[in-house]
């Protein structure tokens, strides 16, 4: 990101408004006042979910783990895990009906289409431009196919 970019703000990935830090430092002394973790990687996605979070489709959740490093956005059947930020990172993706270990390619991007909305892919994909491509790199290392077909939709900026 710019150095203009950072003073103009960054557009919410859902309503297309401008949210500059300031916001973020409100909202956060409002709302999120016990989220801890990696500043610049909890900046990332309280921005990048900051519409839905706003219409409660998702909760950005406190910061857990023994570090407080973990970050996790909780939709109603999918919740997105981030942890160890800034590095090395981890991520995954877990949806409520996790396809079977042998199902293709196909069925496993057709389970988490189901349930994780356009909004959200592209949510994570403001969140990824953001952190230079860190979410979809750790999403794809995770090993977990549901995980890297999402990491595929993310790059891609895949709103639907």
């Amino acid at each position: 990101m710019t150095d203009d970019a950072r003073l103009d703000g960054v557009a919410d990935a859902v309503t297309g408004d401008q949210i500059t830090a300031d916001d973020l430092a409100f909202a956060a002394a409002d709302d999120d006042a016990d989220v801890i973790g990696h500043p610049q990687a909890q900046a990332a996605v309280q921005a990048a979910f900051a519409g839905l979070a706003g219409s409660r489709d998702v909760d950005v959740l406190p910061a857990e783990g023994e570090e407080h490093d973990d970050i996790a956005v909780a939709g109603d059947a999918w919740t997105l895990y981030l942890s160890g930020w800034p590095g090395p990172a981890t991520a995954f993706v877990a949806i409520e009906d996790e396809p079977t270990e042998d199902a293709g390619a196909d069925m496993v991007e057709a389970a988490w289409r189901a349930v994780v909305s356009g909004d959200a892919v592209a949510a994570m994909s403001m969140a990824d431009m953001e952190l230079e491509g860190a979410l979809s790199t750790a999403l794809d290392a995770s090993g977990d196919p549901l995980s890297q077909s999402i990491a595929t939709a993310v790059r891609l900026g895949a709103a639907g």
